[in-house]
């Protein structure tokens, strides 16, 4: 019961640091443009995990680790490298989840503009705690394929 009601605060901080880098009027196109690609697909595989209906399947989960840890294996400025992994990622998965996933954005888009940016608290986002978030997301969805490729 515990995981439970850690999983929507989970999603929340993983959303939230993602679009750090968001300024105030940025639309969600701007701020998905600018939040980073591993933490958006990652987040993407855990939403679709909970989502009961458009779970990863176990051949799409043997597809897509190896591109997860390659992803876990770059680094956050390696921007056009992590775009072209978060990319053969997406493409991995069918019509349905994508369109879940779409939904799930849009629903969610309210609740990050309610929730603001976390910063170092000078006003400025704060790099730690988004590497911090980067590296904790990539690890749970690794840990969801892995135990869907099973």
């Amino acid at each position: 019961m515990r995981s439970r009601t850690r999983f929507p605060a989970l999603v929340v901080l993983v959303a939230t640091l993602a679009l750090s880098a968001c300024g105030p009027g940025d639309s969600a196109v701007q701020a998905q443009r600018r939040a980073d690609p591993a933490v958006l697909v990652a987040a993407a595989i855990v939403a679709l995990e909970r989502s009961g209906e458009h779970r990863i399947t176990p051949e799409q989960a043997r597809q897509l680790l190896p591109l997860f840890e390659a992803l876990r294996d770059t680094r956050p400025e390696e921007r056009d490298a992590t775009e072209a992994i978060a990319r053969q990622i997406r493409e991995v998965l069918t019509p349905q989840q994508q369109t879940a996933l779409r939904r799930m954005r849009e629903e969610a888009g309210g609740a990050r503009r309610r929730m603001g940016r976390p910063t170092d608290g000078r006003g400025q986002p704060d790099p730690g705690r988004r590497a911090e978030a980067r590296r904790a997301a990539l690890d749970r969805a690794i840990r969801i394929l892995e135990d869907r490729a099973r």
